[in-house]
């Protein structure tokens, strides 16, 4: 009788590790989960909860000025939407500027200053948790620099001088 019960509960929690496991795996190759039923739309740029056995899982899609943030996550039942999930906030760490400014960026017409070196003691802090540097986010291009300077980021902006020589 005690083997039974143990190889019925074996087998109960090796079903749902797979279910589980099968959605993570469809998370990671951005494929809709297979075993969880989206039962909350959020008309927020297509984002959706989906629901199954023991877990729910969250697909952000929020569309802020013509950008699409996309991000999954997964945990019980416990974990809620937030619309300000990609929200963040930049906190400077460096107290004084005595290094001369720092190139960190160009466009078509723009050169962009930081007034120092201070790369590393900015960061930029989501309301998810996740922080990252300065450096960070201009390396891998998770904001632009006309991003940060919305949010107050101190930054030098330079014309570039047209060469007219013919």
């Amino acid at each position: 009788m005690k083997q039974t019960v143990k190889k019925t509960i074996r087998g109960i929690i090796i079903f749902l590790l797979t279910l589980i496991l099968v959605d993570i795996f469809c998370m990671l190759i951005n494929f809709v989960p297979i075993f969880s039923a989206p039962l909350v739309y959020h008309d927020d740029g297509g984002s959706i909860e989906y629901y199954g056995l023991y877990y729910k899982i969250i697909k952000y899609n929020i569309k802020e000025d013509e950008i699409y943030h996309k991000k999954w996550i997964i945990g019980w039942f416990n974990i809620k939407y937030d619309e300000n999930y990609f929200a963040y906030e930049i906190v400077d760490k460096k107290d004084k500027c005595v290094e001369p400014s720092l190139l960190i960026g160009e466009s078509v017409d723009y050169y962009y200053y930081l007034p120092c070196e201070k790369l590393d003691e900015v960061f930029i802090e989501y309301k998810h948790g996740k922080d990252y540097t300065l450096r960070e986010v201009l390396e891998s291009d998770l904001l632009s620099i006309e991003d940060l300077m919305s949010e107050g980021l101190d930054v030098i902006k330079k014309k570039k001088e047209v060469n007219n020589e013919e």
